[in-house]
């Protein structure tokens, strides 16, 4: 059996402000909030707000991303493959004003067995985890010193 769902066939646009992530209010101003852009499945909006509660560095990240009128870019996948599920990400900053790309750039993959839906839903949640992690810990690696903003 071979599944694979394509994160960039539907655009799904996440704008955050800090502690209101997913509140059923109107988008907050893309000018000062805080952006995490997901191109992905909107069957993968649980997996993305599950990431963002438990990133200890949120506010931290949110600061540099404000600071530097960037936003972090999310894009991947998830499926089942022959005898494995997996989800892979890849994460980037790029420029609010360009939506150009900044410089650097980050993939996670995960592997996991079963190939089952549960365990496709487990490594797709460890992903977006792990590459929102990995941006929080340090996003002034993602931003080149020829970044042309």
């Amino acid at each position: 059996m071979k599944t694979a769902r394509n994160l960039w066939a539907t655009p799904f646009f996440l704008w955050s402000a800090h502690t209101a992530l997913f509140a059923a209010d109107a988008l907050p101003d893309p000018q000062s909030a805080c952006q995490i852009i997901i191109e992905y499945d909107p069957a993968y909006k649980e997996a993305v707000e599950s990431a963002l509660s438990n990133l200890d560095q949120y506010e931290e990240l949110c600061a540099f991303l404000e600071a530097q009128n960037l936003y972090v870019d999310l894009r991947g996948t998830s499926g089942i493959l022959e005898d494995r599920a997996y989800a892979w990400a890849l994460v980037t900053l790029a420029n609010r004003e360009t939506n150009a790309t900044v410089g650097g750039h980050q993939t996670v993959t995960l592997l996991g067995s079963p190939a089952d839906s549960v365990e496709e839903r487990r490594v797709l949640f460890a992903v977006m985890e792990r590459a929102l992690e990995i941006a929080a810990d340090g996003p002034a690696r993602f931003v080149s010193e020829r970044d042309p903003r």
